[in-house]
């Protein structure tokens, strides 16, 4: 701890909970206060690797069963997809997919991502006829975040006359361009 501008700094060597006080003294007096600073893991994984976190070995081989665009538990959500939004293959949940969402007063395009999945890009889109190249990227708000799983949201307008479709476009930043 730097005790002129009392940052505290250093590089984490392993995950969990650590728990420490901090005294502030000054003329008033002096005041504690309990931290508890959680620590995970950071480093993106490879879809391979989200794979091996879910699957046995038997099922990380199978064609039908691991391969990005399967579904092995028919939950409406590829593999793909459940690496970026931080599902699990083999959970059975679809409520990991966008959806629109209502709080106090204003409607938002809400979508999440797993900062962990590493190589990948996720832009929420707008268009108002499904058509190619008729998709326009938005630009999200972080909502929240919950341990490694960011919530994003776009705030919709109030009223339109037309449709608006929304989409959230995920690319492989490894696929060649």
């Amino acid at each position: 701890m730097n005790t002129t501008n009392g940052l505290l700094s250093g590089t984490p060597t392993a995950n969990g909970t650590f728990n420490f006080t901090v005294t502030a003294t000054n003329t008033a007096g002096s005041a504690n206060l309990a931290v508890a600073l959680d620590v995970f893991e950071t480093a993106a994984r490879t879809f391979p690797q989200f794979r091996a976190v879910y699957m046995t070995p038997a099922q990380e081989e199978d064609p039908e069963y691991a391969d990005p665009e399967d579904d092995p538990d028919d939950d409406g959500v590829s593999n793909y997809l459940e690496f970026a939004f931080g599902g699990s293959p083999l959970g059975g949940t679809g409520s990991v997919l966008p959806r629109i969402a209502a709080a106090s007063g204003n409607t938002y395009f809400e979508y999440q991502v797993d900062t962990l999945a590493g190589g990948i890009r996720v832009i929420p889109q707008v268009s108002e006829t499904l058509q190619t190249g008729s998709w326009t990227d938005l630009v999200p708000v972080l909502h929240q975040q919950t341990g490694s799983i960011q919530t994003w949201r776009v705030t919709l307008p109030v009223s339109s006359p037309v449709n608006r479709f929304y989409r959230v476009e995920i690319s492989d930043l490894a696929a060649p361009r």
